[in-house]
């Protein structure tokens, strides 16, 4: 019976994280190194912002919220 409710309990918590929301990915390519794949994240007004590695995260990192901003909009461009 205790093995039926941790089930049950483990179903129900699990149904409840599908229907979140899922965090908006932008840009799915490098911030810097455009042609690159996005495989490293940071969190970013709302959304996640892709790097192709930790060094270009880690320049990411070092950008004010300005700078931040601006590498975006020239991403769209």
């Amino acid at each position: 019976m205790k093995a039926l409710a941790i089930a049950v309990l483990s179903l129900v918590a699990l149904s409840s994280c599908a229907g979140a929301p899922a965090a908006k990915t932008t840009p799915s390519n490098c911030v810097f190194q455009r042609e690159e794949a996005a495989t490293v994240y940071r969190d970013f007004a709302g959304a996640k912002v892709g790097f192709c590695c930790n060094q270009c995260a880690a320049r990411w990192d070092g950008m004010t919220d300005e700078a931040k901003k601006a590498a975006l909009a020239a991403m769209k461009k």
